[in-house]
């Protein structure tokens, strides 16, 4: 059997009850506790059970499962979502083990922790009841079974188990619910061995301005017992002088509390996540009777009507909800897992996590206390509560397992109606820092925490408040939805978010914001050949898929919420700095290092982004909230660099953000570089022929331009014709008539030029000797519309891949403009329908900033687009939508190849475009548009055909 220790030294990781504890060697005197694990820890370290269910699938029959683990991802029973009338059933399993205890454990006080069993547990060992029935699926629980057990001999543990509750109540509150229901041993299950005399897990006060309170309670101590407290950072040093007391008597759990103060400590907050350690020792007549080390940090958390505050600081709390899921093991999770999540989190640079809709492992607030991430701890109750005589007992073991964590700032009492009003006073009273208590989608504990508000309605519940408000000075709440912007597919989440976050930020009255939801929980049918399923449009509501794929809404969160923000959209002038602005809630921008490196851009289909200087300096003094000049670095000789790229990076050596800022517009940037490409290529001869369809000519390149309507009708080299065709045809509003249409030669170039007395007003084709093609084209947009600009027929199944100089990684919307970073891009071919097959990035949809972009053709050739054009958005193919979408759809323009100067909005599960913001529902804006693209050809490798001698220094072959 194995006996591991009990602490991670490394990180201090809490794995057992509420504490770190000490493993001595084997015959060591008893000082210490041990642990000894009946399963395995996790996602991926497990241990064999012997098992029976009673219904579905694999039932009937003695087998074995894995434990920990949901019995559904193992092949048994049912898969359930919460909703449903078969989640009510209630599936039985049991479960045997047979283990044996170390001799020396005898006389010692052992206790056996579930970790979480779904539903509802019954537990024997020995053949005798190890206690009564445990009822509730997320927390964790423990028996005394020492008198049960055999030293150094054969144990029977069998524990049976019910997937739904005999109580009605815990099944509303925990199984009446919009996510993915399971069943089994789904949390690690061990024994703690204790001294005779041992302390319990403490209950700390650990405040800001150093100021320690550390409530002791101990099991066989006797009153008079010496109890001592000792202080250590984190490398290992002792903190202030020890803090000692002596138990006094109550009942059979004598008990202390320690008091004092600390100097020199460093707060814990989200942006400098100090941790100490408190090793706590209980003696008698000088000797250790036992040892219990716990993790804390010196944190103070206020509510003012001004804001809510950490250590005297005002914060915006930039949050999301997290379910505890893995596709493959459902809510099976492990300490890699947890802290993955909590490091993808930050990596979108939000600093908080509601736990919706009942509590993590143990591990995952180890990571938020180790990492820097505000935690809302919430008791489970979907939108119905617990009865008090079930729900008293789990806010007990709630709050009494999570309240040492310094990243828990709020509790939160239930979800959507699912709160017991008579449980709130008993977070107070297990929990000594006293923290707010919230119900989430109600005004409570001095939160409006109402889900979902439209743009508007949260505009009202920020603003100034009613006169009748005003007038009485009566309190204001202060507003954050603990749900918003519901993602869904492809909506919500970073659509709308600037609009939103703006409101909230620049209100006296905001706190910040949890967004819905950080993942898909598709989880893995073992019954359907392992599948990923989402039940429909019920689970698809994550920024990220369910093995953590990132979605485009990703870098939208993270540029929004970063906490340094670079103000220029272009290079300065010489000798005129560019300008900063923190956003940290505690840390000057000076905490922080800048790298940079000068670029040069690609010209159309060149190969690479060149980095022609690079460094790093510290970054300039501000306090949060100000601004700093950062003076460029020293350009590189030669030729101006095209753009400069940004990096901050945090004191824990985090990226935070990176930009690339170019020098000039990129209408004037395109310009110059189409016209190095055009000058280096030897000349061809041209030619024109007249007609219905007008044909242009250089070398082996045909392009047909109808005259009638000016579209291009065909565009052919070396006879091979490209898919491209039937544009530009204006995508809304009519074109009109022809009113005159002119060929003609100028300066070795063949130009056909139209006018329309529609809307579609201009459209000028101009092929020259260098074998580029340039249409340039006016518009006047047609009045509410969700798009505007002209478009081309181009089909799927034409096109390989695509490789772009301009903003990704990923398509966009126009409420979701923020997150894409000018480079040089690739994307192979893909029809992916966000939220159900998770091929990421989305090759169909919206690009935004675009220089150039290269489409490699099913045939192999290449078709270059060069936009210059400061406003213009490519648009490739148009994007498939899964069924019932809800209000997450955006009307597209009928073209495969489109410019725009306008993109539709996306709107949530909830909410349609126009209830989002300024952003989701400006419409384009009325006058004339103009837009100026160029075109060029190369043909399949090997065909030897192509317009003679183009410059390979701007037409670099990529494969």
């Amino acid at each position: 059997m194995d006996v591991r220790p009990t602490i991670d030294s490394r990180r201090w990781r809490r794995l057992l009850a509420a504490a770190l504890l000490l493993v001595g060697p084997a015959g060591a005197v008893a000082q210490e506790s041990e642990r000894l694990d009946l399963s395995g820890r996790g996602h991926g370290d497990v241990r064999r059970w012997e098992f029976r269910c009673d219904a579905g699938r694999g039932c009937g029959a003695w087998t074995t499962i894995a434990v920990p683990s949901q019995w559904e991802l193992e092949g048994f029973g049912h898969y359930d979502y919460g909703d449903q009338e078969a989640a009510k059933r209630p599936d039985e399993g049991r479960y045997r083990l047979r283990f044996t205890v170390p001799e020396r454990w005898r006389g010692r006080r052992i206790e056996l922790w579930f970790e979480g069993v779904m539903t509802d547990a019954e537990v024997e060992i020995n053949g005798r009841a190890a206690g009564p029935r445990h009822q509730g699926g997320f927390m964790p629980f423990a028996f005394d079974v020492g008198s049960l057990l055999r030293y150094g001999g054969d144990n029977l543990l069998q524990v049976r188990v019910w997937e739904a509750s005999a109580d009605d109540s815990v099944n509303r509150a925990e199984r009446d619910a919009d996510y993915w229901l399971f069943g089994g041993i789904y949390r690690p299950v061990y024994l703690l061995a204790h001294p005779p005399a041992s302390l319990e897990p403490p209950a700390i006060d650990a405040r800001a301005d150093g100021g320690l309170v550390v409530a002791l309670a101990a099991r066989g101590a006797a009153a008079g017992d010496r109890v001592v407290a000792r202080v250590v950072d984190s490398a290992g040093k002792a903190v202030g002088s020890p803090l000692a007391g002596t138990l006094s008597a109550a009942g059979d759990r004598p008990a202390a509390e320690l008091r004092g103060r600390f100097d020199g400590i460093r707060p814990w907050s989200a942006e400098d996540p100090q941790l100490y350690r408190l090793e706590l020792s209980l003696e008698r007549g000088g000797e250790v009777l036992h040892r219990r080390r716990e993790t804390f940090g010196f944190r103070t958390v206020e509510v003012r009507p001004g804001g809510l505050y950490v250590n005297g600081r005002r914060v915006l709390l930039k949050g999301i909800n997290r379910h505890a899921f893995w596709p493959d093991s459902g809510r099976t999770l492990s300490a890699a897992i947890d802290r993955r999540d909590v490091e993808l989190m930050r990596a979108m640079n939000l600093n908080a996590v509601r736990t919706s809709h009942y509590p993590p492992d143990r591990s995952f607030l180890d990571a938020c206390d180790e990492l820097g991430l505000y935690v809302v701890a919430e008791l489970p109750g979907w939108k119905d509560a617990y009865d008090v005589a079930v729900g008293r007992p789990l806010v007990e073991a709630m709050v009494e397992r999570d309240r040492n964590h310094p990243s828990v700032i709020l509790w939160a009492n239930g979800n959507e109606g699912g709160w017991n009003p008579a449980l709130d006073d008993d977070f107070r009273r297990h929990d000594p820092q006293r923290r707010p208590v919230l119900h989430p989608d109600a005004v409570f504990g001095g939160f409006d925490a109402t889900h979902y508000p439209t743009w508007d309605e949260l505009a009202a519940a920020l603003g100034p408040g009613s006169w009748w408000q005003r007038w009485r000075g009566l309190p204001r709440p202060l507003v954050m939805p603990t749900e918003m912007l519901h993602g869904l597919y492809d909506g919500g989440m970073g659509a709308g978010l600037e609009d939103y976050w703006q409101l909230i930020r620049h209100s006296p009255h905001g706190a910040g914001a949890f967004l819905w939801a950080l993942l898909d929980e598709g989880v893995v049918r073992t019954d359907q050949d392992g599948r990923l399923d989402t039940f429909g449009n019920y689970g698809a509501d994550g920024v990220v898929g369910p093995y953590r794929q990132r979605e485009v809404s990703f870098y939208a969160l993270r540029d929004v919420f970063a906490p340094v923000m670079l103000l220029d959209r272009f290079l300065p002038p010489a000798g005129v700095a560019l300008t900063l602005e923190n956003r940290f809630d505690h840390r000057d921008l000076s905490s922080c290092r800048l790298r940079w490196r000068w670029l040069a851009l690609p010209p159309p289909g060149g190969g690479a982004v060149v980095t022609l200087a690079a460094g790093e300096t510290p970054a300039p003094g501000a306090p949060p909230g100000a601004r700093a000049e950062l003076p460029l670095p020293p350009s590189p000789p030669g030729a101006p660099p095209d753009a400069l790229e940004l990096a901050v990076v945090d004191a824990a050596g985090d990226e935070r953000m990176r930009w690339v800022v170019p020098r000039e517009r990129r209408a004037l940037r395109v310009r110059r570089k189409v016209a190095r490409a055009r000058a280096a290529a030897r000349p061809v001869a041209t030619s024109a022929a007249d007609g219905e369809v007008i044909t242009l000519r250089a070398g082996e390149l045909a392009a047909g331009i109808e005259r009638a309507t000016g579209e291009l009708v065909s565009l052919a080299l070396g006879g091979r014709r490209l898919p491209i065709a039937r544009g530009p045809r204006l995508l809304a509003g009519h074109r009109g008539r022809l009113r005159a249409g002119r060929l003609y030669a100028a300066g070795g170039a063949q130009v056909f030029a139209a006018r329309f007395d529609g809307r579609l007003e201009i459209v000028e084709w101009r092929l020259d000797a260098s074998g580029w093609l340039r249409l340039s084209y006016q518009y006047r947009a047609a009045p509410r519309q969700p798009y505007a600009g002209v478009g081309f027929d181009l089909p799927p199944d034409a096109v390989a891949a695509m490789r772009w100089l301009g903003e990704g990684p990923g398509r966009t919307w126009r409420n979701r403009r923020r997150g894409g970073r000018l480079g040089l891009w690739q994307r192979r071919y893909n029809d992916a329908v966000t939220g159900v097959d998770w091929q990421y990035p989305e090759f169909k949809g919206f690009y935004a900033g675009v220089d150039w972009a290269e489409l490699e053709l099913a045939d192999g050739g290449r078709l270059l687009l060069a936009l210059e054009a400061d406003d213009l958005y490519l648009g490739l193919l148009r994007p498939r939508f899964p069924e019932r979408p809800r209000n997450a759809v955006a009307e597209l323009p009928a073209a495969g190849l489109s410019l725009l100067n306008a993109i539709p909005a996306i709107g949530t599960k909830f909410h349609p475009p126009a209830d989002l913001g300024p952003q989701s529902r400006t419409p384009p804006a009325a006058g004339r548009y103009r837009g100026t693209v160029w075109f060029y050809v190369q043909p399949p490798p090997g065909s030897g055909a192509g317009v003679e001698d183009a410059s390979e220094a701007f037409l670099a072959p990529h494969r």
